[in-house]
């Protein structure tokens, strides 16, 4: 029961989770290990019930924290260990408070109101504007991406590809000039396709894969030139299609305004 989820090992109930290992109930994880029901975490081991976490070990219940370890009910911390809703103990202290603790909602939620909380995620980008977004230039109204240019209206991007000048898609990865897509990867050239990988130069496909110059085609695969699942020859292919498009621009179901 995992969706939107690779390069992991005996997980369950994931959803666009990348290169983790026996999770449970995660979402947006990366490269973390032993975690349970966390929410946007990245290189973290052992970790339940953490929220926007990173490089962090043997947390419980805990918000924002980077570099931390042995904590519990703790938000915005820095590099810290053995610390007790933002409490500072011993180590002898915080195995002795841990066993038998039960959670504290009202004082987690005071702990809430009192550390100040960024207003975005955003690391090694510039000129960028949304949320969740690292390692990126130019990228408007982006949420959870890794390195990307010049993208615009883009949700969920694989953390381990790079894609450019590409507008309107969700869950993607590797992907370039291409246009209202969904679960598509490493594509060139693409507008209006769904759950295709490694193709180039198609039009609302679905279900494609190592495909290029293809139009209103279903499920196929190492194919080229093809319109509604027929095989063209290039000059035929490109005069058939020239003349579907301005049909359908005349009738207003056609348009890539938003790319010109």
């Amino acid at each position: 029961m995992c969706f939107e989820t690779g390069g992991s090992q005996n997980g369950y109930y994931l959803d666009s989770c990348m290169k983790t290992k026996d999770c449970v109930d995660c979402s947006f994880a990366r490269w973390s290990e032993l975690c349970y029901e966390c929410l946007n975490i990245e290189k973290c081991y052992n970790c339940d019930w953490c929220i926007d976490c990173i490089n962090c070990h043997d947390l419980k219940r805990c918000f924002d924290c980077i570099g931390c370890s042995d904590c519990y009910g703790s938000i915005g911390l820095r590099r810290k260990q053995y610390c007790f809703y933002n409490e500072q103990l011993n180590r002898e202290e915080y195995q002795k408070a841990i066993p038998n603790v039960q959670f504290d909602h009202r004082r987690h939620r005071e702990l809430e109101l009192q550390i100040p909380r960024q207003n975005l995620h955003l690391s090694k980008s510039e000129n960028c504007e949304g949320d969740y977004i690292y390692n990126s230039k130019g990228c408007i109204e982006c949420y959870d991406i890794n390195n990307m240019e010049n993208c615009l209206y883009y949700v969920s991007g694989n953390f381990n590809s790079h894609d450019k000048d590409c507008c309107d898609i969700d869950n993607g990865s590797g992907c370039e000039l291409c246009y209202d897509n969904y679960s598509v990867g490493y594509c060139y050239n693409c507008n209006f396709i769904v759950q295709s990988d490694r193709c180039r130069s198609c039009e609302i496909c679905l279900g494609l894969f190592d495909c290029s110059n293809c139009f209103g085609c279903a499920y196929l695969k190492n194919k080229q030139y093809h319109i509604l699942n027929q095989p063209y020859s290039k000059e035929g292919y490109e005069a058939k299609v020239k003349k579907i498009k301005a049909d359908l621009i005349k009738n207003g179901l056609y348009s890539l305004d938003l790319m010109e």
